[in-house]
């Protein structure tokens, strides 16, 4: 069984499209000017990645670029990430927001 479907057995379906649907509700507009790039985590053939970047508060932050057709396809990770932070599970990445631009979301 794949991860994502173990982890996903952690809660209903409705559950995740709930959380999904708050994550979306939740969207912000891209600010570059509060993000500075430090180096690229992970380079792409698309115009996707993932970048390393130290926000307004000097903290390093990972940013996945990724167009919204893409962002579709991770909206189930996004959701169970998002309930394993919530429910203190410590070895795993917390999405702090999603942001979106003309390209990317």
């Amino acid at each position: 069984m794949a991860t994502v479907e173990k982890l996903s057995a952690l809660c209903s379906n409705d559950t995740l499209k709930e959380i999904c649907d708050q994550i979306i509700a939740s969207e912000k507009p891209w600010q570059a000017n509060n993000f500075s790039f430090v180096r690229a985590l992970k380079q792409s053939e698309k115009p996707e990645g993932v970048d390393l970047m130290r926000d307004e508060t000097g903290a390093l932050t990972a940013v996945k670029r990724a167009t919204r057709a893409t962002m579709s396809m991770y909206r189930n990770e996004l959701s169970i990430l998002r309930e394993l932070t919530h429910r203190g599970f410590p070895y795993t990445v917390e999405v702090l927001d999603l942001f979106y631009d003309d390209t990317f979301s």
